[in-house]
């Protein structure tokens, strides 16, 4: 999941995480198929850990580099749009 910030400042803040998968191994070391649903065979469950990044870019054209494109494009279109003002009502 990616989600993208922008700062007071204008800089934009890109946030990643990716979470841990999850894998049956036979003894052999190849991933198992249903038979380890229903635990069959000597087969271990593996998990990779997951991660979190956080970046921060100074322009819009350096964000493209970090972004799938579709992403890119809704996260352009919403930097054109004029900045909201909070009133303190």
């Amino acid at each position: 999941m990616v989600t993208v910030y922008r700062t007071r400042s204008g800089k934009f803040v890109v946030h990643a995480v990716r979470s841990p998968d999850w894998i049956q191994k036979g003894p052999d070391g190849k991933p198992g198929g249903w038979r380890t649903w229903l635990g069959l065979g000597d087969y271990t469950f593996v998990a990779s850990t997951g991660e979190s990044t956080l970046e921060v870019v100074d322009t819009i054209d350096e964000l493209r580099e970090k972004l799938p494109a579709e992403l890119f494009e809704t996260v352009a279109a919403a930097a054109r749009q004029p900045a909201v003002e909070d009133l303190d009502i």
